[in-house]
This record gives C-alpha cells, structure tokens and sequence, in this order.
C-alpha cells in the first residue's frame, strides 16, 4: 500500500461505527500498588444535570492524573487518605475536593459564564483577524518542543447495532503542540467479528489532523498562514474564567467548493494562547478513505476533529486531547446504500513528568 499525503488505505466491507479511544493514565498506572485502592467518580454540569465527558482530573500536588471516559466516569488510584484531587475543564469551573475515604463520587462543575464584550462588537472583524492570527504564529513558533507519554489506546468497530471489533493498544508517543509527530506499540490485544469492516490504518487521522496548517494544500485548517484568504472570521463568544477570558472565533470558508474545515477556535484574549481549535468538513471529493474492492464508493462524506490544549509545568500549551468523528453513506454497484459509517477517535495526552 502506497500513502500520498493524506490518501491512505482501508479496508472496508460493511457499515461501521468506529471508535478510537486513547487515555494516557501512565502515572496512574506507574503510583498502583497492592495497597492502592481505587476511587470511582463521575462528573455533571450542576445546571443541567449531563456527564462531562473527558474532564482533567489531578492528585493535587503532585504528578498524577487521569482523564474522565466519555460518560463522565474516572478512576484514581489512591495510596492514602485524604486525597485532594483537582478537576478542570475548558467550559467549567476549576474545583478542588478533599476525599477521605474510598466512596463513589458524583462531582458537579459549575458552568463558566459566556459574554460578548461590546469592545469587541464594535471592532468585529480586525479583532478576530488579529487573534487568530497572533494564535497561529505562536503555536507555529513554540512547536519545536517535542513531548513524550505512554499512551492507552480503545478501539470499537459497530457495524449496524452489533459491536464487530475491539482494540486496546499501549503506546509510547511523541508529539509536540501541532500533533502526533510519531508513536511505538508496546503491546495490545484485538478481537474481531469477521463479517464487518476491518480498518487496515488506526494512526491515520490521528496523525494527519493538525492544530495548524500543515506543509500541503489539500486540506485548509483553520489556523493557516493566509488566514484572510481562506475565511471568514467572527467572534462568537467569551467564556469568563478566574485566570483568562477566551474568546471563542468562527472560521467560516469563503469557498464551499475547496478542501476548507469550517470551524472553531478558543483563544484566551491576553496570551494568545490555543485552549481548543475544531473544524468540519463534507466534501466526497476528499480521497482519505479507499476501498479495496470494485464497485465500492461513499457519499455525504463529514470529517470533523476537536484538538484540546492545557498548560503544564513544562509547557505553555500542550495538548490534552484529540477527537475524530468521520461519516458517510457506504455503497455497492447497485447504487443503494447499504450502510452509514461513522468512525469516532479519542486520543489524550499526558506529559512524563518525574516522580
């Protein structure tokens, strides 16, 4: 199998509802002992009463963290008590609790308020255009500083309503703020149902999807070099913190026709920092995906990701988390569509720190 740029080969027989799902727990894994005992939790937006899903969650004071799933559920392993964990999230909150014993935690987060400053109604345009733009360059500039993780992998494969493949994969991984730059298997198991789509690459989106633009023109990301070209930019929000307010801007395509992501990027006002960049793109003309049999093609093809970013105490801006979701109608000869699949990745990044 050949790649160019951003072809790659799949195998792909039937409907599928893939998921990629990626949590890299190492300290966690590295702190468990025989007297470690495990803390279950989950976590709710005290407005509405709906799981956060993929929520930050820290032993406080110290190197150890995990990551909630993506109903809101997480696991620390605890050596004793009491134990101070901290939760953070981009839309949240930050809250700290002491916990004294083992127990099942349901923790609510509190909603970060959202404004539109008039400021930045009045000067719209030039604003928006300046922010992403001061974001871009400083992404691009600090992109130099690689990072490292051991990383755990889960892969679901659904065709129609019945599971039909499972994956867990350990990795070591490097990347910096841009994206996956390389990664290693360490070990993994697999299980398959033959009669189901069978996905011959797992790295491919993963490592093709970019917080800013990449050496090629097939694809247009929203952070570029010629923003002004490409977009149309407007600031649709703020979000209020304690520490920063983030302006939320929206990266619409001039032309529809071209290989653009529409999408969005969260940008705090006064560093220029990247908190989260996301784009959406339907185009069937996007040659991402191939199928190894005649007669097969796709329609209604939608490929979208959301790249998260966090502060450490050895980088500005790290990234937290990757999300892929892509979608289309899978079809034979006859012209009738047999199957929609969606294929879904998560992928978490915690950086190695020493102990």
């Amino acid at each position: 199998m050949k790649t160019r740029g951003f072809k790659e080969e799949f195998i792909i027989s039937l409907k599928l509802f893939l998921i990629f799902f990626l949590f890299l727990n190492v300290h966690i894994v590295a702190a468990q002992t025989n007297s470690s005992v495990d803390v279950l939790g989950k976590l709710i937006d005290k407005t509405s009463g709906k799981a956060i899903p993929f929520c930050g969650v820290k032993v406080s004071n110290s190197t150890k963290g995990t990551f909630a799933n993506e109903l809101g559920e997480f696991i620390v392993k605890a050596n004793s008590f009491p134990l101070e964990l901290t939760f953070t999230h981009l839309n949240f909150e930050e809250l700290k609790i002491v916990v004294s014993k083992k127990e099942k935690l349901i923790i609510e987060l509190i909603p970060l308020v959202r404004t539109l400053g008039e400021v930045v109604l009045n000067n719209e345009a030039k604003y928006a255009y300046s922010l992403a733009n001061k974001a871009f360059n400083k992404l691009k500039k600090t992109s130099f500083n690689n990072s490292f993780s051991k990383g755990f992998y889960r892969q679901k494969t659904k065709n129609d309503e019945n599971y039909t493949e499972f994956a867990e994969i350990i990795f070591d991984i490097k990347y910096n703020n841009i994206g996956i730059k390389d990664w290693d298997v360490l070990e993994g198991r697999y299980a398959l149902k033959k009669e189901g789509i069978n996905n011959r690459n797992y790295t491919l989106f993963s490592k093709i999807l970019k917080s800013i633009q990449p050496n090629t023109d097939d694809l247009i990301f929203p952070l570029s070099y010629n923003i002004e070209s490409f977009y149309t930019v407007k600031v649709i929000d703020e979000i209020k913190n304690k520490n920063s307010k983030i302006a939320v801007l929206y990266f619409k395509p001039k032309n529809n026709k071209a290989a653009v992501f529409e999408g969005e990027v969260y940008i705090d006002t006064k560093t220029n920092n990247v908190f989260k960049v996301t784009g959406t793109i339907e185009n069937d003309d996007l040659n991402l995906i191939g199928f190894n049999t005649k007669g097969e093609f796709k329609k209604e093809y939608k490929l979208s990701y959301e790249m998260s970013f966090k502060k450490d105490t050895l980088q500005e801006q790290v990234i937290d988390y990757i999300k892929v979701n892509q979608e289309f109608d899978y079809y034979k000869s006859n012209l009738v569509a047999r199957y929609f699949l969606t294929l879904h990745k998560y992928l978490n990044f915690l950086v190695l720190l020493p102990f």
